[in-house]
């Protein structure tokens, strides 16, 4: 009687401690999966669901340090959707957004599946275009040019309709990805000097390697 009594007690142990176990390991699931939304959370534009501005230098980063390894060629595009405030001040800021999911939205479309689309803050967008010369990644800004150019944004907002200013850098040897956006950068800055709604090249002095 009494050891059927302890085998008894001690299989309820077992099977408590096992539900114990089974408690411990859902709750440490559970935590897993919250930790990586967040962490997803915290690299996505909440608005446009693509990459953040912070995600883009995580992967710009990554990718500089990639082509500088295997002398793989490496493209930026830095584009910036023209007159957006005229697009606020006459539709507002829901038309706004529209714009902004839309044309997110068809970059990441056109886009090949090594490339990423992120938005850098406000209207500006940032494109990476691994293993892609300068000529491909001019070609490949300007046919995202004509897509935008002709995004028809139905009835709900009749009239709009909207272009944007795309520069082109490609990696150079020994340059960060700070120094490669900020190129892309300053070709977008002449595109829109120059009257919006085109694709610019930035202008920069020729190394004595690329010469050669």
């Amino acid at each position: 009687m009494g050891s059927s009594a302890t085998e008894t007690t001690l299989t309820m142990l077992l099977m408590a401690m096992a539900l114990c176990l089974l408690v411990v390991l859902l709750l440490y699931r559970r935590q897993r999966k919250l930790t990586e939304l967040l962490r997803q959370e915290s690299r996505t534009d909440h608005l446009t669901a693509i990459p953040n501005r912070r995600c883009l230098f995580e992967v710009l980063e990554n990718a500089v340090a990639v082509a500088s390894r295997y002398q793989q060629p490496l493209s930026v595009l830095a584009m910036d959707i023209d007159h957006f405030k005229r697009v606020n001040d006459r539709y507002g800021h829901g038309g706004g957004d529209r714009v902004l999911v839309r044309v997110a939205g068809v970059l990441r479309d056109e886009l090949r599946k090594a490339d990423l689309v992120g938005r850098l803050g406000g209207e500006e967008f940032g494109v990476l275009l691994p293993m892609t010369p300068l000529p491909a990644a001019t070609a490949i800004a300007e046919r995202l040019r004509q897509t935008v150019e002709r995004l028809d944004f139905g009835g709900m907002y009749p009239g709009l309709g909207v272009t944007c200013s795309i520069g082109v850098a490609e990696h150079r040897a020994g340059e960060g990805g700070d120094a490669l956006l900020l190129a892309a950068d300053q070709a977008l800055y002449q595109a829109k000097s120059e009257g919006r709604n085109r694709v610019c090249v930035a202008a920069r002095p020729v190394l004595e390697d690329d010469a050669a």
